[in-house]
Parts: structure tokens; sequence; C-alpha cells
């Protein structure tokens, strides 16, 4: 049984200011909710009508109390996938997302139609486009970086290069679907819904003018996309997968 190519998408919940990377070191709630000022859980809202603290956990004693603390949350609502902030991660983490229950992960770039296993945990990554043939050996971290764009590898997948080739993302997929691919894609809350000017925002964009593909609004895009093509969750994805592969 084949399964039926698909877009992936998944929306990664952040603040806007999980964008720069000087605010990582903020542990304190109340001081992230009062920088927040409500507007992750609106955007929310507006989200569903159509992880926890974000911050690099490449080191892996973070990663392991990141995941004692989420515990309890992940149980109650019978959280089954983990993608590590900023699509960075090591080998050494796959282990631990097992022991803490996980079955997929999704924390890494790589070609779509890669299914790799870690493991006892799947990993779907993120989706790139390879002007290379790869020979299907996917290690861990495969990170947005210069060495992933030298390599031949455009990460077409990443809300940054959504914010940079616009409707032109579209093409992309339907080429991909037609190749029986699905591929991968991540959008933000602060992509649907605007966030509300702030002087603080306004200083931080000036201060990081990369990050403004982050910040164009991707709505209409994500609707056009939701209309065009068939779309579902990575873990309806695996689990028909690993149907297939048993069948």
């Amino acid at each position: 049984m084949s399964v039926t190519p698909r877009v992936l998408l998944s929306i990664d919940y952040e603040p806007v200011f999980a964008l720069f990377r000087y605010y990582d070191g903020l542990s304190d709630s109340r001081q992230r909710r009062a920088l927040d000022h409500g507007f992750t859980l609106h955007a929310l809202d507006s989200i569903l009508e159509h992880c926890h603290i974000h911050r690099p956990l490449v080191n892996v004693q973070e990663l392991a109390e990141d995941l004692r603390v989420s515990a309890p949350w992940c149980k109650e609502y019978h959280v089954r996938g983990y993608r590590a902030p900023m699509v960075g991660i090591r080998e050494a983490a796959y282990q631990l997302l097992e022991e803490a229950g996980f079955l997929y992960s999704s924390s890494i770039y790589a070609p779509a139609g890669v299914l790799l296993q870690k493991g006892n945990v799947w990993e779907i990554p993120v989706s790139t486009l390879s002007v290379r043939e790869k020979n299907g050996t996917y290690t861990a971290p495969r990170d947005f970086s210069f060495k992933l764009l030298l390599g031949g590898e455009l990460p077409y997948g990443s809300s940054f290069s959504i914010g940079l080739m616009g409707k032109r993302i579209l093409k992309t997929i339907e080429q991909e679907l037609k190749r029986g691919l699905s591929p991968v894609i991540i959008f933000h809350p602060y992509e649907l819904v605007a966030p509300a000017a702030s002087a603080r925002l306004t200083r931080d964009l000036i201060l990081h003018p990369l990050f403004l593909p982050f910040l164009r609004n991707k709505s209409a895009l994500l609707s056009e996309l939701l209309c065009s093509f068939p779309v579902s969750p990575l873990g309806t994805y695996l689990d028909e997968n690993l149907v297939s592969m048993r069948s």
C-alpha cells in the first residue's frame, strides 16, 4: 500500500520575541509572558479557526531537563512529536526523545521523501531541494546553515525561505507532490497573525534585519496552500507509512 503524497504542515508555537536570540536566557515565565503581551495566545485562537521555552537545545543535558519539565504536559495531551528549536538537534538527542515517549521528530533539514529511523524514533525532516544526488545518510545536526547551502540544499520548508519566496513556494510544492513526495513545511503564529507594532519589535528588526522574512505575513499563502493541495499533520503521515511498511 502506497502512501498518498501530501503537504506535511506544522506550526511551531512560539512568541515573536523568540526570533531574537538575546532573549534565550530569559527563563522567568512572568518576564516571558510580559514580553509576549498575550499575543501568542491570541494568535493561536486565530490559527485554530482555519514547546515550552524556545532556545537552542543542542546541549544534551539542557534537552534532558526540558523534557523532564515538559513530561506532565506531554502526557496530558498525548504528544507524540518533537521539533527542536531552530531545527537544531544532535544524534544523542534521539535516545532522550525515545525515553520521553516521543514517536517522531522533525528536527533536521533533508530532501522531501526522507524518513529516517533513529532507534525507535522516526525523523521526518523539514524539506530541502537538493541540486546534488544524496547518498541517503543524514546525520544530525542538519540545521539552516551555510554548510547546508554550500552542500547544494535549499531548505524551502523553512519559514525564512517561504518568506523570501512568497507564492513561488507553491510551485515548488506542486512539483514535489507530482514526484510523489510529501514536503514538510513550517509556519509560526506571528507569520499568520500580525503582531502589534512596538518600539521593542522595531528595535529588534533594525538590529536583525535578516529576520524580516520570518515576519512577512503568510496568512493568504497558507489559505491558498490549504485550498490547492492535500494537507495533513506529520503524525498522520507517519502512521500511514508504518501501516504500509507492515503490510
